[in-house]
């Protein structure tokens, strides 16, 4: 995600199939085997890794390659609605030349060579695309596009075996990020969820990893505890494919992002870009571990909950649910609270300038005009309507009556109606009534400008490369100085509270005065520290 205009991508081969499955109907489950038949032929191809050290030329090469497969995908799925399988046939023959080991436009293929008849070449180009990372159970079973590959040997053989498939999908994937990301990363696995790290740590510091996985497991905790509550039972570690989480260096961030977003993500806006989930790739990318790898977290969880089920919900859920963590604070028990941010200082500004959308208009907006011009206000609003949820301690039934109802309500406007036994107009005046009161917390405004801070540690700091805000100088007569904090020294956490972003260390440090002591966490190299700190007021600091 970006922190600024914000786009989440995500994968086209998901959308066209939750699209064919809810319109069309889903086909039948198929039958279970008292005996299983004999696993299927598979061989992994090595994954298409960037060379180590491309030039800018061969990167803009990359990206633009990636530019037109996506055009070329987008015109084939236009044409399948359209029920004209022959252009979609030449369409996606076209893609695949361009993108050879791209699975989405493989599974494509196969559906549509399926429809036409052509069942050898589409169980054929079924198997590459597994090969090459197709992963989606759901659609396997139930894509009516594939109903006359689901009596071959070679459909009952995946079935049969998908899990010992996809744990060696994974086998894979982390295998080609060793290759891509060399000894300068750290690499780890998480069986229960699911979820292999690769984390760039050129002091290869334990307790670096530790805190990637320690976030994670937080989150995904309080996830399942309140919202996602399906992915209990069965546990992701019998049902979902493995994501891959990456937190890479600076230069291999950039490089992401050129290949991601195109060369203008460095020539004018890679400073807005935090990061992304990409569902079609499972893979997770973000510069550090602030608001945007929180929000791209529950991305990743938020498919896997959809993918079960086979449903695509709205933008503004996507995008609010997801926004909901980027900020938050533990309580007493350590347990995950979300909080007010720059996102609701922003609801709040909108509010009070007439600018704010009424609900029920809100919910239905299409994805288009949700990430167009006003995109920062849209992602204001669906952040504070589900702090709202959460503040009234409704979120998790509103999210299970929403999920219940989703067939008949996609927006979600009945669950308001529902969880509140209220018209949408009422609810719609309670959130209002609720927004005006919420505070305003201390945030970096678009312009660089810095609201609502008036203490300070008395050091100056940079946005790091990842863990946290890192000091580049601290003032002379400053009790910073007196407590040991040096130039260099990440600052992690401030009384407890993470501080992983430029954003979270405002709003944290917002929330105290000067002549205030707090303890602050940082990192030295190898060593992890804290120590007491007595405020300053703040000058530019």
């Amino acid at each position: 995600m970006m922190h600024g205009p914000e786009v989440n991508r995500i994968g086209w081969v998901s959308t066209a199939l939750v699209c064919a499955i809810a319109g069309h109907g889903a086909g039948a489950s198929p039958a279970r085997w008292a005996v299983p038949p004999s696993p299927p032929e598979l061989v992994w191809p090595e994954e298409g890794i960037v060379d180590e050290s491309p030039g800018e030329e061969s990167i803009r090469a990359i990206a633009e390659r990636m530019q037109r497969g996506a055009e070329l995908q987008r015109q084939a799925l236009l044409a399948i609605d359209a029920g004209d399988h022959a252009s979609a046939e030449t369409l996606l023959r076209r893609q695949l030349e361009l993108e050879p080991k791209n699975y989405v436009p493989l599974y494509n293929l196969a559906c549509v060579l399926a429809v036409r008849g052509a069942e050898s070449e589409a169980l054929e180009y079924l198997r590459r695309a597994i090969e090459c990372g197709f992963v989606n159970e759901f659609a396997l079973e139930h894509d009516p596009h594939l109903a006359r590959l689901r009596g071959t040997a070679f459909y009952r053989e995946v079935i049969a075996h998908w899990q010992s498939i996809i744990d060696a999908r994974a086998e894979v994937h982390i295998e080609a990020a060793r290759k891509k990301y060399g000894r300068q990363y750290l690499y780890d696995r998480d069986p229960e969820l699911r979820v292999s790290y690769v984390v760039y740590a050129p002091a290869q510091d334990a307790e670096t990893m530790a805190a990637v996985r320690e976030e994670v497991r937080r989150l995904t905790d309080w996830a399942l505890s309140v919202v996602f509550t399906d992915l209990r039972d069965p546990p992701m570690n019998e049902k979902d494919p493995w994501a891959v989480v990456i937190l890479p260096s600076p230069r291999d961030f950039a490089r992401w992002a050129i290949m991601r977003y195109g060369p203008e993500a460095v020539q004018s806006t890679l400073h807005r870009i935090g990061g992304a989930y990409v569902h079609d790739d499972k893979e997770l990318v973000a510069m550090d571990l602030g608001g945007t790898f929180r929000h791209e977290l529950f991305h990743a969880l938020h498919w896997r909950s959809n993918s079960r089920l086979g449903r695509m919900h709205p933008i503004w859920v996507q995008e609010g649910l997801c926004s909901l963590v980027e900020d938050y604070d533990l309580d007493a028990q350590g347990v995950l609270r979300p909080t007010p941010s720059w996102r609701t200082n922003l609801a709040k500004r909108m509010d009070m300038a007439g600018n704010m959308m009424p609900l029920d208009q809100f919910c239905r907006l299409p994805r288009e005009r949700f990430s167009g011009d006003r995109a920062l206000a849209h992602y204001a609003q669906a952040r504070s309507v589900f702090l709202y949820l959460h503040h009234r301690g409704v979120l998790g039934e509103w999210y299970r009556e929403f999920d219940r109802t989703f067939h008949s309500d996609p927006d979600g406007v009945s669950a308001f109606e529902r969880v509140f036994e209220k018209p949408i107009a009422e609810v719609d005046r309670d959130f209002r009534d609720w927004l005006k009161g919420l505070p305003e917390v201390a945030e970096i405004r678009t312009d660089g400008r810095i609201l609502g801070l008036s203490a300070s540690l008395g050091v100056r700091v940079d946005p790091g490369t990842g863990e946290g805000p890192v000091i580049t100088s601290v003032e002379s007569r400053s009790d910073a100085r007196r407590a040991g904090l040096r130039s260099g020294d990440v600052i992690t956490a401030v009384n407890g509270r993470p501080t992983r972003d430029m954003s979270e260390y405002v709003r944290v440090m917002g929330d105290y005065a000067p002549n205030q002591v707090v303890q602050v966490s940082v990192r030295r190299g190898r060593l992890h520290l804290t120590m007491d700190v007595r405020l300053t007021s703040r000058r530019n600091n």
